[in-house]
């Protein structure tokens, strides 16, 4: 994540990698995305993919790597390990939001490892407010630093 301007004003510049199956899941995301940046806080910049090989070719190639990695379904544990690995190694503060089988599940760096959260999230305004409220968390600790001149 890094600092832009934006209206002339200092914004958080940040990638969003989102991965579903269905072209209507992505869209979902996408547009969801897209209401957040509306309110001028963010300039987000988005990477859709139905397919999750795609997501391992490029993941490494995305300019500031991935601030926010989104899964419309479950990832197989051992890939998704994989996965977590490769973006960290990119971007060490990316997040992520995984539709698991039951529950959304909100993964992030902590303490040298990672902290998991299950995300209550009944329909789409939910899950619009914990994205906005994941972004604003990742902007503010990030803007911080670099204004302090620490990224």
């Amino acid at each position: 994540m890094k600092k832009i301007q934006k209206n002339n004003r200092a914004v958080a510049d940040i990638n969003i990698m989102i991965y579903a199956k269905t072209m209507p899941e992505l869209w979902r995301y996408r547009n969801l995305c897209y209401r957040i940046e509306k309110n001028d806080k963010y300039h987000i910049k988005l990477t859709l993919t139905k397919d999750l090989d795609t997501v391992f070719r490029i993941v490494e190639f995305l300019e500031g790597g991935v601030d926010l990695f989104i899964a419309a379904q479950s990832i197989e544990k051992s890939l998704f390990t994989v996965l977590r690995k490769k973006i960290w190694v990119q971007e060490e503060q990316a997040q992520f939001i995984i539709n698991g089988r039951e529950k959304y599940m909100h993964y992030y760096r902590s303490d040298g490892g990672y902290s998991l959260k299950k995300l209550d999230i009944k329909d789409s305004s939910e899950l619009l407010e914990c994205i906005e409220t994941i972004i604003f968390q990742m902007s503010l600790k990030n803007l911080g630093a670099l204004t302090a001149g620490k990224q």
